[in-house]
């Protein structure tokens, strides 16, 4: 039998993938010819028997043997290493590592409705930069959404601090107020946001696409800087718009640690060109989530909560912060 350095070594190249030295011109068909020769003399010994010899020679025989048919069939392509990417299972993914990072950040241009476009839609040149933190693991939640790099809305929780924090942009003032009298509501407000994340945030940039009909979907993947990318496009038409279009939209993923790197949605409508709609230029995991600006000014706010009874849609209960004039600056609203 093989020792345990030769299965090592021999399980190593297996798992590699990695190419095999090519063997000599005819080396192949000379070794079938052999044993065509060896079976044609006659059944009064093994063919295995008459290759391998007997006894300890024959199992060290045997350990060759069986090495050269592995790497007879890595030449020949016989053995492969796995079957090829799919494509839908790599979006999935995707969407899993984004939903299990502690923290993601994601910088691209959406869009907006434009009725000079052949689409009715364009994309923003302004870019986006849209953080968050919905680790279940942690006892707050917190998010930042900005517009080429200024700060336009940050919010966070904290149930260790008992604090919660609102910045606004445009009023340049960052809200703040204690949680300690309705802690009860926080966590419930809390538990909401981080579950409605899980379902929601994955999804924005690595979309599903069910609602596309005729939809097809492929896979490519190449190298980079040592790196296995694997590019897959996701094509069908979309007929929620007033005018149906082809749509195709291109993701980049990590094979590796299934992080999406960059993403682009097309759109075509009949008789036009393709247009670039959306994008997803960068995204970074396990980042902190930028807060208000340092000199954004400091306002005591007041958190309450309140039973609403809302038309034909129920009881709720609401979570407010209230400015010192008595305005709502922001509010959640949970089911009793």
């Amino acid at each position: 039998m093989m020792d345990d350095r030769c299965e090592k070594e021999l399980g190593e190249l297996l798992e590699s993938g990695d190419p095999v030295r090519p063997l000599r011109a005819g080396a192949r068909s000379r070794a079938l010819r052999a044993m065509q020769r060896s079976a044609a003399q006659g059944p009064t010994s093994s063919l295995l028997d008459r290759i391998l010899g007997k006894g300890e020679k024959k199992m060290r025989r045997f350990a060759y043997v069986v090495a050269f048919l592995v790497l007879m069939g890595a030449a020949a392509g016989v053995f492969t290493r796995s079957a090829p990417p799919d494509p839908r299972s790599i979006l999935v993914r995707a969407a899993e590592a984004m939903e299990d990072a502690t923290s993601v950040r994601i910088v691209g241009h959406g869009c907006v409705g434009d009725p000079s476009s052949p689409s009715g839609m364009r994309m923003m040149s302004e870019s986006y930069d849209m953080s968050w933190r919905y680790n279940t693991s942690e006892r707050g939640v917190e998010w930042c959404m900005r517009n080429s790099g200024r700060k336009g809305l940050a919010y966070k929780i904290d149930l260790d601090k008992k604090e919660w924090r609102f910045y606004d942009r445009a009023a340049g003032i960052c809200y703040r107020a204690d949680i300690t009298e309705v802690m009860s509501q926080a966590e419930v407000q809390v538990r909401a946001m981080r579950e409605s994340a899980k379902k929601r945030l994955p999804a924005q940039p690595v979309k599903e696409l069910d609602w596309l009909s005729d939809r097809q979907e492929s896979v490519e993947t190449e190298t980079r800087d040592g790196r296995k990318i694997a590019i897959v496009t996701v094509t069908g038409m979309n007929s929620l718009t007033p005018e149906p279009l082809a749509e195709r939209h291109v993701f980049e993923v990590d094979m590796a640690t299934n992080h999406l790197l960059r993403s682009k949605r097309y759109v075509r409508a009949e008789g036009s060109e393709e247009q670039l709609l959306e994008t997803v230029d960068l995204v970074d995991y396990d980042v902190p989530v930028p807060g208000p600006p340092e000199d954004a000014k400091i306002v005591t706010a007041t958190a309450r909560v309140q039973d609403l009874d809302v038309p034909n849609l129920g009881k709720y209960r609401s979570l407010q912060m209230v400015a010192p004039d008595g305005e709502i600056i922001v509010q959640s609203d949970q089911p009793r």
